[in-house]
């Protein structure tokens, strides 16, 4: 998944199933393509090549992203509308790391089918078939003691590390394509050569995020695969030396690096963990889409001739995707009501629980998304109307309004703030107006029953009361009731457009609004408020109540927050000095959404205290 994209370099795939050509004045240093994609799909042999710049390893990736397309689709012009990738350079100017984004060459009429036709599930790049079949992958299971999530990613950058060594003794198209997953060589070719998400960063680029809670999300994160990573090397090692042989009838094999260079880039572990999650789609629409004919006919789902869908998946505005499941709820491949989201793209299995059978993949690793080729490259665009469904064991994509030829083919991630898309894909969006700062906590000491002071005990039993009462979050830790993590929101739009893209049924953020657009808006949940009202109470007769000292306290917390991101000239701008698409870009728009939110939480804070709103904070 990619997102927002310069205007980038077209290569098509147009109805006659090869390359589209282009004017040789469409790009510099452009050269023709050794592989036509109408070759590597079965079709002619002389369909017009792919043209590339003059860059072997991105050579490689457009080449690979249009034989990917053409093997989805086929050379039919009568079910393939033409389809055109377009690569942008990266931030860094490796141009082996550009987003690929999808472009129309015909019209599509709304609620068409983008591409003109599903891809089935045979093509998807899926854990748990990598779980069942790959030898590292059951390897680092049953030996490592891995983790489902880790074992597929390790499993991931051995295929990266396989075609690497392919490709660099031109052994492609030979032996290279004789394994079992060489079906998925054209789209491991069409990947980015290293991760786009923060994990996959230099320390440079971290560096960039140095005073931010998403600092400390991705120190978090790659301490615990270092950890894994160090631990599953060590056991297999450990395993390797065993002088009564190795304990496994899966012969040993290379553990990709865990880094190349201090990145996330081909071949390493953390390159794998970036492709999947930043491309993954939920395990629910595969299961759907794998219930069986049968199954489906009975419940009156799709039968397979695309009529209908097992699973729809509607995504737009502002609110929570609808889900819809008409599929048989006794079939195995019916997916579990917890599954049903377009969330949880990073969600982790079970451990292994160390018993002397190799666990089952299909039960540890249920919620690990799958990678879906071609509606990967859909770039993300808020609030975007899209609509996904999985049944008669295929998966496609339905746009809700029309495109025309030459637009923009684009996919909706889901209601999703800049930490969030940061983090899991690599990108912010500037003025995101789902923008959260997270992670407030505040509190105070508990008292000492033994010195014994029965007004403090009474007083922080009534606390403890409240706070239950009103499901507030809290928590006794080292001496002290902590309140929280709490989070501020910015307001949704609430426009009559907005609304209608909305659907008309917001749903999550979208019923805040709803319920407070009678209200001053507060960037400050009242779920905060409160709480930080039952801190300032000091009698339990006159309950919760706001202080001046309570507020000044906040304030300082906020400040603190801005002061700790410490943000250059360029990132307080409007970051077209360091490039709008680039890293530090993305991490500057990121930074600016979070200091907007505190600002305007201080300067709720302060009208709490200096003008008409100083006594309706003070009632709580």
């Amino acid at each position: 998944m990619n997102g927002p994209d310069e205007p980038p370099s077209p290569v098509g795939v147009g109805a006659s199933g090869g390359c589209r050509k282009r004017k040789a004045e469409d790009n510099d240093n452009v050269t023709e393509a050794g592989t036509s994609a109408g070759t590597a799909s079965g079709a002619t042999a002389n369909a017009t090549p792919c043209r590339t710049t003059n860059a072997n390893a991105k050579g490689r990736r457009l080449v690979g992203a249009a034989n990917l397309l053409t093997k989805l689709f086929g050379p039919d012009s009568t079910t393939s509308p033409g389809l055109e990738l377009r690569a942008s350079p990266s931030s860094d100017g490796d141009p082996t790391n550009a987003n690929l984004g999808v472009y129309a060459t015909a019209d599509h009429a709304p609620n068409a089918v983008i591409g003109g036709r599903s891809i089935p599930t045979t093509a998807l790049l899926d854990p748990l078939v990598v779980l069942r079949h790959h030898p590292l992958a059951r390897r680092a299971v049953e030996v490592g003691g891995a983790t489902p999530s880790f074992a597929f990613w390790v499993a991931l950058a051995s295929m990266g590390m396989e075609l690497e060594a392919a490709t660099a003794t031109g052994r492609i198209g030979a032996e290279a394509e004789k394994g079992k997953f060489a079906s998925h060589d054209d789209y491991l070719r069409s990947l980015p050569r290293e991760s786009p998400e923060p994990c996959s960063w230099s320390e440079e680029e971290r560096d960039l995020l140095v005073g931010t809670q998403l600092a400390k999300q991705v120190e978090g994160q790659l301490r615990l695969l270092r950890e894994e990573y160090d631990r599953v090397v060590a056991k297999l090692s450990e395993d390797e030396d065993d002088d009564d042989g190795t304990t496994s009838s899966i012969p040993p094999m290379p553990l990709p690096p865990f880094d190349v260079e201090g990145r996330g880039r081909i071949p390493s572990l953390l390159w794998a963990r970036g492709c999947h999650i930043s491309r993954s789609f939920p395990r629910s629409l595969v299961d759907a889409a794998n219930v069986s004919s049968d199954d489906a006919k009975k419940s009156g789902g799709d039968g397979g001739d695309g009529s209908s869908a097992l699973l729809t998946v509607q995504l737009g505005g502002y609110s929570v995707p609808k889900v819809s499941y008409s599929g048989p709820v006794e079939s195995s491949s019916a997916p579990s009501p917890s599954t049903n989201t377009p969330d949880g793209l990073s969600q982790r299995g079970s451990s292994h629980d160390g018993g002397t059978s190799p666990p089952d993949p299909s039960k540890i690793a249920g919620t690990l998304g799958v990678m879906f080729p071609f509606y990967d490259m859909l770039d993300h665009r808020p609030g975007h109307k899209i609509t996904w469904e999985a049944g008669g064991g295929t998966i496609r994509f339905r746009c809700a309004d029309e495109i025309k030829a030459g637009e923009q083919i684009c996919n909706n991630y889901g209601p999703k703030g800049n930490q969030e898309l940061l983090f899991t894909y690599g990108f912010a969006i500037e003025g995101n107006p789902l923008d959260s700062v997270d992670g407030i906590v505040f509190g105070c000491q508990c008292p000492e029953e033994e010195e014994g002071d029965d007004e403090g005990i009474k007083l922080h039993e009534a606390r403890l009361a409240l706070l239950q009462e009103h499901d507030v979050p809290h928590k006794i830790e080292s001496g002290a009731l902590m309140m929280g993590p709490f989070a501020l929101f910015a307001k949704l739009p609430t426009t009559d457009t907005e609304v209608e893209e909305d659907g008309g049924e917001g749903q999550g953020r979208a019923e805040e609004v709803g319920e407070r657009e009678a209200e001053e808006w507060s960037v400050m949940p009242q779920e905060l408020l409160f709480a930080l009202s039952v801190l300032g109470m000091e009698d339990v007769e006159e309950g919760p109540g706001l202080s001046p000292y309570e507020i000044d306290m906040l304030q300082h917390q906020f400040g603190a927050r801005i002061r700790s991101m410490n943000m250059s000239g360029d990132e307080n701008g409007s970051g077209e000095r360091i490039g709008k698409f680039s890293r530090a870009g993305f991490v500057a728009a990121y930074k600016r959404g979070q200091v907007n939110l505190l600002q305007s939480a201080i300067a709720d804070l302060d009208a709490m205290v200096g003008g008409e709103g100083g006594e309706g904070g003070e009632e709580g």
